[in-house]
């Protein structure tokens, strides 16, 4: 028994030399994906306040990569959507020895 993922690659384009499991399941996934950019809304002008069209984001904000500084405060700004809820704030990350930590904070949009 195994819990996780194999990947098998061959020359071949095929494993019908390798008899797997009936239970077996075989799943192709993307594998690495090319980093994207996190469309965040700017309503920062007076038409984007007064804009009509509804923002339904359930991801409010995703900043993959930040590097804090020992001392220095740290603060990320985003508008919230129009959908009304109860809202998690998830942080994650590593300290310089390589520890993972983790936080959640709740929020409520009205």
């Amino acid at each position: 028994m195994f819990d996780g993922i194999l990947n098998w690659k061959t020359y071949a384009p095929s494993i019908n030399n390798y008899a797997l499991e009936s239970n077996a399941l075989i799943l192709d996934y993307p594998g690495l994906q090319m980093e994207r950019v996190f469309f965040s809304p700017d309503y920062s002008d007076a038409l984007q306040q007064e804009s009509r069209m509804p923002d339904f984001r359930n991801v409010l904000n995703w900043t993959p990569e930040i590097k804090l500084i020992s001392g220095k405060a740290y603060s990320v700004k985003f508008y919230t959507s129009d959908l009304k809820g109860r809202f998690v704030i998830v942080a994650q990350g590593l300290d310089k020895n390589g520890t993972p930590g983790s936080v959640f904070e709740f929020f409520e949009v009205k």
